[in-house]
């Protein structure tokens, strides 16, 4: 009978990193599409390189109790936000319910990585953020994933039918989380651009006017979401000086 070979903890955690990490490559456009400012795409023409259930995976091993692995679906879930052909799965599943839960969670060593032990827990997931998010772990409010998703959810909007700006209008839990995220990564410059960026998604459905949407902005403490970010900015600019 041959030797029993013993896996490590760290070595099946890194193994299960690295299949969430591999289901989804990344964003890819059309041959010949360009990626200037002002492109207009249309349905089919962006998509996400990925394996088939991809998302549902992701959402599944997001409830994992190991912040490694969690975290990797995390930053795979924000990967997809971004991806049209998903947007329907975030907003008629449980992804973006995903999102609201950790958003709202209080104990950050419960769900997130420390912030200076990513690259010890798991080096591939922490050059995978960085060349995602554009920044280090280190650098950011751990929750900044999460703006990542929300801010992803807004991209492409020409090429599905989905109105993320409506969507997350309509949505008070959304909404809660959205405002919950800008208090608490109030220091993370890069959350804030992000959360920015979703809050002016929603901002364009309101302007369009409609009454029943200006009441829900109102419901909603859109206005007091918005000051808060503006504050932010200012003391933000402040601390440069």
């Amino acid at each position: 009978m041959g030797e029993v070979k013993r896996i490590s903890v760290a070595d099946a955690r890194g193994d299960l990193v690295e299949a969430v990490l591999g289901s989804v490559q990344g964003m890819m456009k059309k041959r010949g599409l360009g990626s200037r400012r002002g492109q207009k795409y249309k349905p089919g023409d962006v998509y996400a390189l990925c394996d088939e259930g991809a998302l549902e995976a992701a959402v599944q091993t997001a409830q994992s109790e190991d912040v490694a692995v969690k975290y990797a679906s995390l930053v795979q879930i924000a990967k997809l936000a971004s991806c049209p052909r998903h947007r329907k799965q975030f907003f008629t599943g449980k992804s973006t319910e995903i999102l609201c839960e950790h958003a709202n969670e209080k104990d950050l060593d419960k769900i997130f990585p420390q912030r200076n032990s990513l690259g010890q827990v798991s080096p591939q997931l922490s050059k995978n953020f960085t060349q995602f998010v554009g920044v280090s772990y280190e650098s950011v409010h751990p929750k900044c994933i999460l703006a990542k998703a929300f801010a992803g959810l807004t991209e492409y909007q020409t090429c599905c039918k989905w109105d993320t700006g409506l969507e997350f209008l309509r949505n008070k839990q959304v909404m809660l989380s959205i405002a919950k995220l800008v208090d608490e990564t109030s220091w993370c410059k890069t959350s804030q651009h992000l959360l920015a960026a979703a809050l002016k998604a929603i901002c364009t459905t309101v302007n369009a006017g409609k009454e029943k949407d200006i009441q829900l902005a109102l419901d909603h403490g859109l206005e007091d979401i918005l000051s808060k970010l503006m504050r932010n900015a200012k003391e933000n600019s402040s601390d440069e000086a």
